[in-house]
């Protein structure tokens, strides 16, 4: 597989295919924050033209959890802050 970041040169990495998953399993290498595209190879040399797109980002990091404290047994709206935060988010929380 093949991945090309924007103003990047592209990093081959080798594959295996997965019967339990039917399909081809990589570690994507590390490359900036962005869209990157994937192509498969069955030869190693003839990449296809595009198989696909790779969403690259900086993972979101909690800068605040707010109310600090809240009644016992009410509902209560929390409200979090997070860097790196972007559309599409999803979150879960565990109280």
């Amino acid at each position: 597989m093949r991945f090309r970041a924007e103003g990047q040169e592209a990093v081959v990495v080798a594959g295996e295919w997965s019967e339990e998953e039917k399909g081809v399993i990589c570690k994507s290498p590390p490359l900036p924050k962005g869209k990157v595209s994937v192509e498969v190879a069955l030869n190693g040399q003839q990449f296809s033209a595009h198989a696909g797109t790779l969403l690259y980002f900086e993972p979101p990091m909690l800068l605040r959890l707010s109310p600090d404290c809240m009644p016992l047994g009410e509902p209560c709206e929390v409200t979090m802050t997070c860097q790196n935060a972007f559309q599409g988010l999803k979150v879960r929380l565990l109280f």
